[in-house]
């Protein structure tokens, strides 16, 4: 089941670091006309606008998730597919596809792919305690090089893992 939802857009960490000095650079450098700091603020801000250019567009992917089993017990091994198809009418960047385990992200790399072309991944789910493992949703997150912004749109909805404790065969009771 592939359903979109609002696409997030964010400034990481790493553009925040930058875009304050920048504008603090801009603010002091036309104070004190100093024009090195004028040179830094036009710098970061001229980072910032190449990387508007990588995140921009639409994704036109679609992402979906099986499940081998939905119910296992404390131990097995069970996997999910991560099926990616490229449905836009040219070739798709690479990009990530995060994928949210219980309390951890995976994150899957997605090669170029043509049109129409998909890849297939594997992702082994946790099952060494039993109760039930969150898996989802997938997000397709497109990044600049210098990791300033993040784009991220949500494309399938939450699975849940069924993991219950291992049944032990009990041994006959003698009768008497």
């Amino acid at each position: 089941m592939t359903t979109h939802r609002p696409t997030r857009r964010v400034l990481t960490s790493s553009g925040r670091a930058l875009t304050a000095p920048a504008a603090s650079s801009y603010v002091i450098g036309v104070q004190l006309g100093w024009t090195e700091l004028l040179i830094l603020a036009a710098g970061g801000t001229l980072a910032l606008m190449q990387a508007i250019l990588f995140v921009i567009g639409k994704q036109y992917m679609s992402v979906q998730r099986r499940l081998e089993h939905h119910l296992v017990s404390v131990g097995d091994d069970v996997s999910a597919t991560v099926v990616i198809v490229n449905n836009g009418r040219s070739p798709a960047a690479p990009t990530v596809i995060e994928e949210r385990v219980g309390e951890r992200v995976i994150e899957i790399p997605i090669p170029w792919l043509a049109t129409g072309e998909q890849s297939s991944h594997q992702i082994e789910l946790p099952t060494d305690r039993r109760g039930v493992v969150s898996i989802g949703p997938s997000r397709v997150t497109k990044r600049d090089p210098l990791n300033l912004l993040c784009r991220a749109a949500a494309h399938t909805s939450v699975d849940r893992l069924w993991v219950r404790p291992r049944a032990v065969p009990l041994a006959s009771v003698p009768t008497g």
